[in-house]
């Protein structure tokens, strides 16, 4: 079963970047395009993969976004705080 899951998964992985690579190369669309996706081929891949895997709220991908959102988070707290005593100081 571990062994058919990869290579189903192998078989989407080529198949969406085919996809994402005659995309980037299409100069002519159909109709009117409200918005593009804004996501790139790795970041499908990734959903599908966990999709497959079953890991769609748990599992290592969310707390590699933790760890990072916490990061930017904190820092943007940082600035935040910088800023304030800037702003003060220069009352």
């Amino acid at each position: 079963m571990r062994a058919e899951k990869s290579k189903i998964l192998l078989n989407i992985n080529k198949n969406l970047k085919l996809l994402y690579d005659s995309k980037k190369n299409q100069i002519i669309q159909k109709g009117i395009t409200l918005s593009e996706p804004n996501y790139s081929d790795e970041e499908a891949i990734a959903l599908l993969n966990n999709f497959i895997e079953g890991n769609i709220s748990q599992g290592k991908n969310v707390k590699k976004f933790e760890k990072s959102f916490s990061k930017k988070l904190v820092a943007n707290m940082e600035l935040q705080q910088i800023l304030v005593h800037l702003l003060t100081f220069l009352r």
